[in-house]
């Protein structure tokens, strides 16, 4: 198999005790990876996109025992192996996956996987503006993504803004406390019981949390991208005029 997503620049920890001040991206998991370089950190939030329309006449429709994986390159570090695993042989639940189609070492492995399993589909890339990506959130209730490590997984926040519950680790580095489910375990027996548990969900607590989904999702626009960057800005030159003294 082919290595993906990997640090090759064996300098970087150095370089990092050059900086002033380190802006990241993400929850407390991601904030606790750079505290041992003892330097001002600053939080900045992402943005998804603000075309992104939340349907709330699907919402009653929402249909538990659906599920959709969305994300992009790097698929074993964002657990898509995982996912499959975990579907693989359960009949009565469904797993849209939108990804990419040129990781093709995974996908000639998990290939007797797919076929096996009709319930099982894969969409490749879409359009987050397109008919289809709408008809895919409209009707799923959960978005599973066990992540190894991301800076606020904007492929979650995309599905958030259409409601779509998030069932993800802490090291996909958005809190989901209140509306999504976190995976404490990344271990395929763990995240298959919780598919199960999670299909049996009653429809009034799907609506619920669909809604809280979606609000939550309005920290993640372009606006407030705009303004915890600039934030983060104006701080440094803070400290850099301290040192200029």
């Amino acid at each position: 198999s082919i290595r993906r997503r990997l640090v090759k620049d064996t300098e970087t920890k150095r370089k990092l005790l050059d900086f002033d001040a380190i802006l990241y991206m993400g929850n407390q998991f991601n904030k606790n990876s750079y505290e041992k370089f003892k330097l001002p950190l600053y939080k900045i939030f992402p943005s998804t996109n603000n075309s992104i329309i939340f349907n709330y006449k699907s919402i009653a429709n929402r249909d538990p025992r659906k599920f959709v994986y969305f994300g992009g390159n790097g698929l074993i570090c964002k657990g898509l192996d995982l996912v499959l695993e975990a579907f693989d042989g359960l009949r009565d639940v469904s797993l849209d996956i939108c990804g990419p189609t040129d990781e093709k070492d995974f996908w000639n492995y998990y290939k007797p996987l797919l076929k096996r399993n009709s319930n099982i589909n894969f969409h490749g890339f879409i359009d987050v503006k397109g008919k289809f990506f709408n008809y895919l959130m409209d009707r799923a209730s959960f978005n599973i993504f066990p992540a190894s490590a991301e800076a606020s997984a904007t492929s979650v926040l995309t599905c958030m803004r259409k409601g779509v519950i998030p069932v993800c680790t802490k090291e996909a580095g958005i809190d989901i406390d209140g509306f999504g489910f976190y995976l404490y375990q990344r271990d395929v027996e763990y995240i298959k019981n919780r598919i199960l548990k999670l299909s049996k969900k009653k429809t009034s607590e799907i609506i619920k949390r669909s809604i809280d989904t979606y609000i939550a999702s309005h920290a993640f626009t372009e606006e407030r991208f705009k303004l915890s960057f600039e934030k983060a800005l104006l701080n440094s030159c803070e400290i850099l005029k301290g040192r200029d003294k």
